[in-house]
């Protein structure tokens, strides 16, 4: 696999850039594609506020409080080091992963495997 194209889209978790470093390893890395963030809208704004969806966003958000407090995830995948990319240089920042960017990029690049993986 070693001479394979690869365009990686993550996100920014600690276990997101476990997975982008070990497929740099692995292959031949065009780039890392990351969100930056959706930007909010009214429309997103108003949908947020349903009872439902806002009920389903705060129960989740309480239930992981827990799960990511105190770095656990970072210590499990990247012990003793703060967790960060090998090749931050490889970086391409969208504010979403449907952006058209991505999609020229990957048009451009022509990788032969696009791998998804927290986006």
């Amino acid at each position: 696999m070693s001479n394979l194209s690869i365009l990686i889209l993550c996100g920014s978790s600690p276990r997101h850039l476990y997975v982008a470093n070990a497929l740099c390893k692995a292959g031949n890395p065009i780039a890392i594609v990351q969100e930056t963030g959706s930007h909010w809208t009214l429309n997103k704004v108003l949908k947020l506020l349903k009872p439902s969806v806002f009920y389903r966003k705060a129960s989740r958000w309480i239930r992981d409080r827990k799960r990511y407090s105190g770095n656990k995830e970072e210590a499990f995948f990247f012990a003793e080091q703060s967790a960060k990319l090998d090749q931050p240089d490889l970086v391409v920042s969208v504010p979403h992963i449907n952006h058209p960017d991505v999609i020229k990029l990957a048009e451009q690049s022509q990788p032969d495997v696009i791998a998804v993986f927290g986006t």
